[in-house]
């Protein structure tokens, strides 16, 4: 028995012995006002009551019985003295019906349910009892009928309470248990490639042979990766259980869309010597309305695993036409694999956060469990459905739904959309070289300075927004690369004193690079008409290919007024 058990059935018991002082009171004064007709039986019948009360006090504190036999023996106690009270009181017992609904109600609320019932059953058969042996009902039939319906009707209730509360009680314990899990399980995912980082940094002056050195920066750039992977990925799930991601629907064509996904894992497939097939069914129409960013990441996702765990044979990426049963036509995904298959106790789990087949697939292949969580969200907010097919050894086939929405050719210019870097190429003809990078982290300035230096490209540093829109007064850049969370001056607001003081035409391109990765901040650099907008962290790759669409590299450093 636990000592939450013990706790409650001594306050029960303490209790019980507080009704019997306050009911002795009340006794007093009755006797006081010769008011009892048979006092002596009252009195004895106090002493058996207090006496007992005391034993079962003790062996609640002792142990002594099981908790469900002094339970039981409790409410038996509790009852009968209550009935014979009122029975001994006739008329002027009437107040003693409080403890029939405290017997109730307290075992109800302190053990649950059954102990309600058999409280409240014992209470409603010792008040009849009382009614049908003390002349009760006839001289007092208004309090009989009230009384009757008190312990019936109120029980009730309490019951209905009850079960509420044992359920909310239960999803509370679940949503803790889930938290402590994936608490649990993202300190361990974010700590592992954080060591392999620590690890191999800390290692890095310490080794002279070049091959040594670039096999560790190797690790620590896969660790990297991993880790910012796992760090989307949560972002991801919290911003769609929390309602932060919005649908952006537009015409795409499917084809297109599941063949730049192809591409993507091109190298991937061709290193593993497997086959990748992609087909669309010829009754999906040309182009269809969806939020292709959206379906995308739920295909990247499920692809991506398909890729992961499939070591030989065939993957197969296929898009048709199928029915709900009220008739609404919906599009059906099919990611088909000769992996190895899973479970079929885990299929319902796959959908889990953090769910592998088993802890041997993480250490072999990697990956923090959030894909298909994602995945899931995603299809479920499109309204949409997804699960998982085949059995053991025989490969997956992973499949969702969302609905078809045809339209005609898109337009050209609404297909030109604000996003990343890019997506927009500037006329760089009329530009001058150099960057401008505002960014007020001593750190993140060293990471910016180290990959310029690399792409040798001078660059001007502003720690604050008051400082950049000096250098931006003194100096023409091709570039502006800035923060949108600094002390004093935020990114915003260096952008719309900056756009206040210069023409349009004589604007420089500004690329915001920021840690706030929600749509909201998006949504504002939309607004303020920034022309990239890019999440940290990024790397080295991510930053060429940024510049190289805005700047031509190798050039020097930016030329004054």
């Amino acid at each position: 028995m636990t000592d939450k058990d013990i706790k409650s059935e001594r306050e029960q018991a303490l209790l019980r012995l507080a009704g019997i002082l306050a009911y002795s009171l009340y006794v007093l004064y009755l006797s006081a006002n010769d008011r009892i007709q048979n006092p002596s039986a009252v009195v004895v019948l106090g002493i058996i009551y207090v006496i007992s009360a005391i034993a079962l006090n003790i062996a609640v504190s002792r142990s002594i019985f099981s908790k469900t036999v002094r339970r039981y023996l409790g409410i038996l106690l509790d009852v009968s003295m209550a009935t014979a009270y009122m029975h001994l009181l006739a008329s002027y017992g009437g107040p003693l019906l409080t403890i029939y609904l405290w017997v109730t109600i307290g075992n109800g609320f302190r053990y649950g349910s059954k102990y309600l019932v058999v409280s409240s059953l014992l209470s409603i058969a010792g008040f009849l009892l009382v009614c049908s042996t003390s002349n009760l009902w006839g001289d007092l039939g208004e309090f009989a009928i009230t009384g009757l319906v008190l312990l019936v009707m109120v029980p009730i209730y309490i019951n209905i309470l009850l079960k509420r509360i044992t359920l909310e009680k239960e999803r509370s314990e679940l949503a803790n248990q889930e938290k402590s899990r994936f608490l649990a399980n993202i300190s361990h995912e974010i700590r592992t490639p954080l060591n392999a980082i620590v690890g191999f940094s800390s290692m890095l002056d310490k080794v002279d042979d070049p091959k040594r050195k670039q096999e560790m920066v190797s690790h620590i750039n896969n660790a990297s990766e991993s880790l910012m992977d796992l760090v989307e990925g949560v972002l991801d799930l919290s911003r769609i259980e929390s309602g932060q991601v919005g649908l952006h629907e537009s015409r795409v064509e499917l084809g297109a869309m599941l063949g730049s996904i192809e591409g993507m894992f091109s190298l991937q497939v061709g290193n593993k010597g497997i086959t990748y097939t992609t087909r669309v069914s010829d009754d999906i129409p040309q182009y269809v309305m969806l939020d292709q960013q959206r379906v995308r990441q739920v295909l990247v996702n499920l692809v991506g695993n398909a890729v992961k765990f499939t070591s030989r044979g065939s993957i197969g990426v296929s898009a048709g036409l199928t029915e709900t049963d009220d008739g609404n036509a919906m599009i059906r995904f099919d990611i088909v694999d000769t992996g190895p298959g899973m479970p079929r106790g885990f299929h319902e789990k796959v959908f889990d956060r953090f769910r592998q087949a088993d802890d041997s697939a993480r250490r072999q292949h990697g990956g923090a469990g959030l894909g298909t969580a994602i995945a899931r969200s995603l299809v479920e907010m499109m309204g949409g459905n997804i699960g998982l097919d085949r059995s053991d050894n025989t490969g997956s086939r992973f499949w969702f739904t969302i609905p078809l929405k045809s339209e005609g050719q898109p337009d050209r210019a609404e297909s030109e959309n604000f996003a990343a870097a890019g997506e927009r190429i500037p006329n760089t003809d009329m530009l001058a070289p150099g960057v401008l990078v505002v960014e007020d982290s001593y750190i993140n300035r060293c990471v910016y300075q180290n990959m310029f230096h690399l792409l040798d490209i001078e660059v001007d540093y502003a720690e604050s927004g008051e400082k950049a829109l000096e250098l931006l007064a003194d100096k023409l850049y091709s570039l502006v690369i800035l923060d949108m969370q600094m002390p004093g001056m935020s990114g915003a607001e260096v952008i719309d004193a900056y756009h206040e003081r210069v023409a349009d035409a004589d604007r420089v391109p500004v690329v915001v690079i920021t840690g706030d990765a929600t749509a909201d901040a998006k949504h504002e650099c939309e607004r303020l008409g920034v022309d990239a907008f890019l999440t940290k962290p990024v790397g080295m790759e991510r930053m060429h290919k940024l510049l190289g669409e805005y700047m031509p590299l190798g050039t020097g450093l930016a030329v004054g007024h």
